[in-house]
């Protein structure tokens, strides 16, 4: 999986730093951008995938341009799923069903870990109704709103135990994220919720595959993967930011540069002309955004960086049958703790 990103404070704002930087921390640019590259604004969102502008976007104002995105989706082996389930009922039905006729070993390959996994478990914790942060009158998250403990949340979990170890099984903290690529991989699972970070390996195995959105529980809401999204800003400490500015501007002006960045890292651009181009070479790129579209941008407050290894925790612990409204009170204290 792409790493955590980190909200410390970065030097890129001092004098003597880099004048235009690229960086997957919607937070650190919100900190360190100088000025609002191209001139760009909210209104500006319809040339960006869904969720890119919203997510250097805060209190009206753009920070950055964005890049490129990267988000979960759902994996399916077609010989042994041919259809994509549209909920994630049906694809637990058809799991266990493979599973019983001794054609897969597991229903779903989705890593949990002993630490648990706040990123990969976030889709279905959202479809069950649960939520990290509010969001503010300005529709930004709302640290003030901490959901990790609400009612909702604590029902999501009630909802994801009964997935768990001492339930149907379909989610177990023995798999972890080198396990979770092996049982996709090895034709050991039919259904793999993954990145695209994990294509060359499924791949290079030769498994026959299909991508598709994660899909929500039959009553549930949409399920909304994290939406991760990488960032050109022009640094405060630029010694020359017209001309940094001017290198974001012509980067909206001209989709050619999001190939020439896709060549040389794939990944799904964030403006639509580039992706438009790329997506012709390299159909699961356009697949993973589609993956994406009711993706939550990935919260842009300091405060996101003290809920992953709490949350996490709780996630891996209530799939191993522990209470849940036990482990999320616990998480959210250390998440409070850390927060101060």
């Amino acid at each position: 999986m792409p790493p955590r990103p980190s909200v410390r404070p970065r030097p890129w704002g001092r004098p003597g730093s880099p004048d235009a930087l690229g960086t997957g921390n919607p937070e650190a640019v919100r900190a360190a951008s100088g000025r609002v590259p191209g001139g760009l604004g909210p209104e500006d969102a319809g040339a960006f995938t869904p969720g890119s502008l919203e997510a250097v976007t805060y209190e009206g104002r753009v920070y950055g341009v964005p890049y490129a995105t990267e988000n979960l989706a759902l994996l399916r082996n077609t010989d042994l799923a041919p259809e994509a389930p549209e909920t994630f009922d049906e694809l637990v039905d058809a799991g266990t069903e493979l599973v019983r006729a001794g054609r897969a070993e597991r229903a779903l390959s989705l890593q949990v870990g002993p630490e648990g996994d706040a990123y990969h478990i976030h889709p279905l914790f959202t479809s069950a109704g649960g939520y990290l942060f509010g969001a503010d009158a300005s529709g930004d998250p709302d640290p003030a709103d901490l959901g990790v403990a609400a009612p909702e949340s604590v029902a999501a979990f009630e909802r994801l135990r009964g997935l768990g170890e001492a339930g149907s099984g379909v989610l177990g903290r023995e798999t972890d994220a080198a396990g979770a690529t092996a049982l996709f991989t090895g034709g050991a699972a039919p259904f793999f919720v993954t990145g695209p970070w994990n294509m060359a390996s499924v791949k290079q195995a030769g498994v026959p595959y299909a991508i598709s959105p994660v899909p929500p529980f039959a009553d549930g809401g949409p399920a909304r993967p994290l939406l991760g999204v990488r960032t050109f800003f022009v640094s405060s400490g630029a010694s020359a930011p017209g001309l940094a500015e001017e290198l974001a501007a012509g980067f909206v002006a001209q989709p050619e540069f999001s190939v020439t960045l896709y060549d040389a890292d794939p990944r799904v651009p964030a403006l639509v002309a580039g992706l438009e181009q790329v997506a012709e070479q390299d159909p699961d790129l356009a697949a993973f955004q589609r993956a994406g579209r009711d993706g939550v941008p990935m919260p842009a407050i300091p405060e996101m960086n003290a809920v992953w290894g709490p949350f996490g925790q709780a996630s891996a612990d209530i799939i191993g049958d522990a209470d849940p409204a036990a482990a999320l009170a616990e998480a959210e204290a250390q998440i409070r703790a850390g927060i101060e």
